[in-house]
């Protein structure tokens, strides 16, 4: 059957959407992005929690320092939490908010003796309680040698500046004591960050590597269906005909030997059986696979709601044809639209035909500049809907996204 254009626009007409099928759950999957994420927003929010309690030390100890020192030290360190708290939330900005964090830290903490005025009387101070932070910040925004030194570096600052007169001038004992207590805290903070990144990382390759093999799976279950489809052909048409042309006489038998070889020539330009199909399959079946499919992606699907007929039967061979192409759209959606990517899936079939869209706001594509070498656009969309009638609409550009369209509609009787 050929698709109608003009007729299936009346499907949304006549099928509005009425009640929404189920919503695939489409858990999201753990993932390094995911992991470092909820890391720093978790150093986020632990920041703004140690910037309140320690503003009653900061009055406290404001005598004991120079006052300049005090607003341009307590104003960064407010700034760059500030930056943290806003990059927690824009992934773009994560890494440079956490390294501008430490480096002021580090800044605040190695001119602090400085502004004592050569003696400090109070107790540990104020500007040393983000040194967690700092160190949860140097893990997130460098690599793991820069961070571990960083964690070393920071307790050793400390020490020093304890024993000098500027620093309070305290034992060595205490200095130490003090020293290794924070050290614990910054490499314990280096040691579960690690961990959680490089489980998360080998989680990233476990996807990757399912996602490979599921999409070898699919291309190699759709060359099947093509094998067996032009099996069909040869074997019902082409042979027939060899036979046929073989056991001609009569310059009649001739002449439909010719017209049989100019049918089979045909069957296989077209690449669709010569029977008809002999099974039929619901719309509500074609859903239920294809949520089912969203469902076994690493990316999750959003089942948008839609209209589906009961009562609405394909063609076996149209079923399988939709049902290839969408979930080849998916899986493209899911290789290359990028993480953190929406997508969706919306099914509706209705009296005049059915409609699939798979959308999402990922990082596009050029259509124009599309390789020939991408057959999972081509042949595996384009060309497989077109052999049963139907048509694949691809709207793309780059940075905006793709929309994959697939429609298949038949005559009215």
């Amino acid at each position: 059957m050929r698709a109608v254009a003009a007729e299936f626009p009346a499907v949304a007409a006549l099928n509005p959407p009425t009640r929404p099928p189920r919503r695939s759950a489409g858990r999201t999957p753990v993932s390094r992005a995911t992991v470092e994420q909820l890391v720093l927003r978790g150093t986020a929010l632990v920041a703004v929690v140690y910037l309140v309690q320690t503003v009653p030390l900061l009055i406290d100890q404001a005598s004991l320092t120079d006052p300049v020192w005090n607003v341009i030290a307590a104003g960064s360190l407010t700034v760059a939490i500030a930056f943290v708290a806003v990059a927690a939330f824009r992934a773009t900005l994560a890494r440079p908010a956490a390294a501008v964090f430490s480096i002021v830290f580090v800044l605040a903490q190695s001119s602090w003796v400085f502004a004592t005025g050569g003696s400090y009387a109070g107790e540990m101070p104020w500007v040393w309680y983000f040194v967690t932070v700092a160190a949860a910040t140097a893990t997130y925004a460098f690599p793991v040698p820069v961070a571990a030194g960083f964690a070393v570096l920071m307790p050793v600052i400390y020490v020093v500046e304890r024993l000098l007169p500027a620093g309070g001038g305290v034992s060595l004992r205490q200095a130490m004591l003090d020293g290794t207590y924070t050290l614990i805290l910054s490499g314990t903070a280096l040691v579960i960050i690690t961990l959680l990144r490089q489980a998360a990382a080998a989680v990233d390759t476990v996807q990757s590597t399912a996602l490979g093999r599921y999409g070898r799976a699919v291309r190699q279950h759709a060359t099947e269906l093509e094998r067996v489809h032009v099996d069909a052909i040869v074997h019902d048409s082409v042979l027939t005909t060899l036979l046929t042309a073989a056991r001609a006489r009569t310059p009649e038998e001739q002449v439909m030997a010719a017209q049989m070889a100019r049918g089979a020539m045909g069957h296989l330009r077209e690449g669709n059986p010569v029977a008809p199909p002999e099974a039929a399959v619901s719309a509500e079946e074609l859903c239920r696979r294809l949520v089912d499919a969203g469902e076994v992606l690493q990316a999750p699907f959003e089942l948008l709601p839609a209209s589906v007929d009961p009562e609405r039967m394909l063609p076996a061979q149209v079923a399988e044809a939709l049902y290839s192409a969408a979930v080849q759209a998916m899986v493209n959606s899911t290789q290359h639209a990028g993480e953190g990517a929406h997508r969706s899936l919306q099914l509706t079939a209705g009296a005049f035909g059915v409609a699939i869209e798979v959308r999402d706001d990922g990082v596009g594509f050029d259509p124009d500049a599309l390789p020939a070498g991408r057959l999972g656009v081509r042949v595996s969309i384009i060309d497989r809907v077109a052999s049963v009638g139907g048509r694949a609409e691809i709207t793309a550009s780059a940075g905006c996204g793709v929309r994959v369209r697939i429609v298949w509609a038949e005559e009215a009787a």
